[in-house]
């Protein structure tokens, strides 16, 4: 299972076996972040940022290209628990970093990720329109990327998906569905049909059906999803409450 893999690669970095290579520890350390807050475990993701974090403050690793992504990943993080201030030092921080990086296919990556960041953070501050604008141009260079084979089709779904949640609460439900359906096929090319990252796309277009009054389609969506998460991640994460929440909702709107 996804937590079974990730558990085996907080196993690795605790043997000491990437102590010499600094950047591969702080590359895998971000992967298992991500990971994380991607499965809902924003404390454990905070765990592997802190590390990072700790690794540059000791001298071990540069202000380089993983510890902009870091960043990013850190001010995802502050976000998720309301400290904008927090998100904003640190997205500044990381994109000051990326900016600064040398021209090449590095740079282009990192400043990717960070855009990609930093219009959530315009969202969470309630910057719609400059955050759409943000996912757009983060979005452009994120397609450039898949179609040279240097990106996969994850991070261009997490951007599509982020737009759709925008273009859905500004009432644009056809343009974010198109977002939310291009994200699932996706997700799907990457990861298979049974992924709890295909799920979270399900979980959304079913959020969508919802807001649309299309409560048959909604609930085809949610159990889909929800069978998948269960299967994937058991059925104490809180992913799977907040699946639940929306789920009960609709049988009551319905009677």
């Amino acid at each position: 299972t996804i937590r079974e893999t990730v558990e085996n690669a907080s196993k690795l970095l605790a043997t000491g076996q990437l102590d010499a290579e600094p950047e591969a520890q702080a590359s895998l350390h971000n992967t298992l972040s991500t990971t994380y807050m991607n499965l809902g475990d924003v404390e454990q993701g905070r765990k592997h940022i802190d590390a990072v974090k700790k690794m540059v403050a000791d001298g071990v690793l540069p202000e380089g290209a993983e510890f902009a992504i870091t960043l990013a990943r850190s001010a995802e993080s502050y976000s998720y628990g309301g400290q904008s201030k927090l998100a904003l030092e640190d997205i500044e921080r990381g994109r000051k970093i990326a900016d600064a990086l040398p021209e090449g296919l590095t740079k282009r990556r990192v400043l990717a990720d960070v855009v990609h960041e930093q219009a959530c953070i315009y969202r969470d501050g309630g910057k719609r329109d400059e955050s759409i604008e943000a996912f757009e141009s983060s979005l452009s260079m994120r397609r450039a990327l898949l179609n040279e084979g240097v990106m996969d089709r994850n991070q261009v779904a997490a951007t599509l998906n982020q737009l759709g949640h925008l273009l859905a609460y500004r009432g644009d439900h056809a343009q974010a569905e198109l977002r939310y359906r291009k994200a699932l096929q996706l997700r799907t090319e990457e990861n298979g049909p049974e992924h709890p990252l295909t799920a979270s796309v399900m979980h959304n277009l079913g959020w969508l059906d919802y807001k649309q009054q299309k409560y048959d389609e909604a609930l085809v969506h949610l159990d889909k999803a929800l069978i998948i998460r269960r299967k994937a991640l058991g059925d104490e994460n809180p992913i799977l409450a907040n699946q639940r929440v929306l789920r009960s909702t609709i049988y009551m709107e319905t009677g």
